[in-house]
């Protein structure tokens, strides 16, 4: 569907309606309205068009229509002949009185003289000329309002103005169509391709999927190219929501309520159903971690015990990620210990160790994530980290007494659990301020 915009003097502000017309297979590419100016590359103006389509479209009974920037009356050059798949089709209109070269061959010519600044050109699938500032009907293929003071265009507002010297050209090629043509169109050198012009497919091409397997609502990728015009995913089946498309990727997320196994991920521009693989939905899951100790020092190591439920790869590895001091997890935390290569989903126990320069803190948690497919626990309870350490840890002659009797201090058995060299602050004691 294209959604138009009308622009109506209100005062001098805009007041804003909309039409609808057909989807697009053939696209208008590019609007030249410089020709024979001053500084002009080409003698003439043109209109080119492009197929997105993978099909050979007909053009017999086709028009290219013109009108100024805020008139109502269009001027009309028919149409012959095909546009092959990914193709182009160059249309010659209107010479100026500058000298300048000429344009390559055109499929079809006509005597229309487009303004080089603001303008409205239209592709219609009939010869009847269009009528009214922003016209509307199943004829209407395509519509490109240019210049700034356009008052009838696709989308959120004209394309940028082109001058004797730039065209407007349609982005990535001729192939980005989002029925909006201030971010469909850019401004630059005119570039008239006819055709003889090597073709450029539009169809989305596929590339790659991640992850591939994973519990529900889990966001996938899906990459490639062409993908600006994809509306919408469907996995087993089922629409997907959370749908974001790039040219070169589309993220959704894995519908709720599906069974465990494979699904298959397919995309839609609404015209035709896209392939994008399969992918394993699984019930995977990872139980709160359990801490071996309550506290440890920078440098020792402690038990994390955890249980993880569901399918995962061979290839899987869990890893113990850590928090910082008041128990929230960074972007990329730190990692503290790893199961390579584990599938097993027994209760798993790995000994992880606390970065030696971990600042003292109360409110440490881990958490426990894999790999494939990206699972992660909820945060264990609360870690605290001693920052004293004791030193020297040999023995020690101590003087302590006017008789001369010594005390001597020996490193005592290390604290299980990981306290191995160091205490934790004690509590203040307020009766002695």
């Amino acid at each position: 569907m294209l959604t138009l915009l009308l622009l109506l003097p209100l005062f001098g502000q805009g007041q804003i309606g909309t039409r609808t017309g057909g989807s697009a297979t053939v696209v208008i590419s590019q609007v030249y309205g410089g020709g024979g100016n001053t500084n002009a590359p080409y003698k003439n103006d043109f209109i080119e068009l492009h197929n997105l389509s993978a099909n050979t479209i007909s053009l017999a009974g086709y028009t290219v229509q013109y009108a100024s920037a805020g008139g109502t009356s269009w001027a009309t050059t028919p149409l012959t002949g095909s546009i092959a798949p990914g193709g182009y089709y160059l249309v010659q209109e209107a010479a100026g009185t500058g000298a300048a070269a000429a344009l390559p061959a055109p499929e079809a010519s006509g005597s229309l003289s487009l303004s080089g600044t603001a303008g409205k050109v239209a592709l219609v699938s009939s010869t009847t000329a269009l009528s009214g500032a922003c016209p509307s009907g199943g004829s209407l293929v395509d519509f490109v309002g240019f210049g700034s003071t356009a008052n009838c265009y696709e989308g959120a507002g004209p394309t940028p103005a082109p001058s004797n010297t730039t065209s407007v050209i349609r982005k990535s090629e001729g192939c980005l169509d989002t029925d909006n043509n201030s971010t469909d169109f850019s401004a630059g050198v005119p570039a008239p391709r006819n055709s003889a012009t090597t073709a450029v497919s539009c169809q989305p091409t596929i590339t790659g999927l991640a992850p591939t397997s994973g519990p529900v609502d889990t966001e996938i990728t899906i990459s490639g190219s062409n993908l600006g015009g994809i509306t919408s995913v469907t996995i087993g089946g089922v629409t997907a929501s959370g749908l974001v498309t790039t040219a070169t990727n589309v993220k959704a997320i894995v519908p709720s309520g599906l069974a465990q196994g494979s699904a298959a991920v397919e995309l839609s521009d609404g015209v035709t159903t896209y392939p994008a693989g399969d992918f394993m939905v699984t019930l995977a899951g990872i139980s709160t971690p359990q801490l071996g100790s309550s506290t440890v020092c920078p440098g020792g190591s402690f038990s994390v015990t955890f249980q993880a439920s569901g399918s995962y790869a061979a290839t899987n590895s869990f890893s113990v990620e850590l928090s910082d001091a008041s128990g929230v997890f960074a972007t990329t935390p730190p990692v503290i210990a790893t199961l390579l290569n584990n599938n097993m989903t027994t209760s798993q126990t790995v000994t992880a160790t606390m970065p030696a320069a971990t600042p003292g803190g109360l409110n440490y948690k881990v958490r426990v994530v894999a790999s494939n497919p990206v699972v992660q626990s909820l945060a264990s309870a609360a870690l605290a980290v001693s920052g004293v350490a004791i030193a020297p840890t040999t023995a020690q002659n101590l003087l302590t007494n006017e008789n001369g009797a010594t005390l001597t201090a020996t490193e005592i058995t290390p604290l299980t659990g990981g306290d191995s060299g160091c205490t934790p602050l004690p509590a203040e004691d307020p009766t002695r301020r």
